[in-house]
């Protein structure tokens, strides 16, 4: 699926980095990575508010394949991409998005 521009915006933002490998594994991957085992197509900005039309920067964070991957097959929870989000981008996205989260 091709990047909007609110994904664009978001990597820009996160200077192409995976948000989880640096926030959560302490270590520093681009989204370009190659990820043994993943697609490499798989990296880049996933929206974490579905559905897709909330695109905003705030509602898309920068993952690497494993971890994009991870999150699509909810490896990775919702609710852990909501948080991680909300901490990095500083807005309280289960509150705004609330229709939304389902948990």
């Amino acid at each position: 699926m091709p990047q909007t521009q609110a994904s664009k915006d978001a990597l820009a933002r996160d200077s192409n980095l995976c948000q989880w490998c640096l926030y959560r594994e302490h270590r520093i991957r681009s989204v370009f990575y190659y990820v043994e085992g993943y697609h490499p197509m798989m990296g880049g900005g996933h929206h974490v508010i579905k559905p897709r039309n909330v695109d905003t920067a705030e509602n898309v964070i920068s993952l690497c394949p494993r971890h994009h991957s991870m999150a699509e097959s909810h490896k990775i929870t919702k609710r852990e991409t909501v948080e991680l989000l909300s901490e990095i981008t500083g807005v309280d996205l289960h509150t705004k998005y609330r229709e939304f989260c389902n948990w």
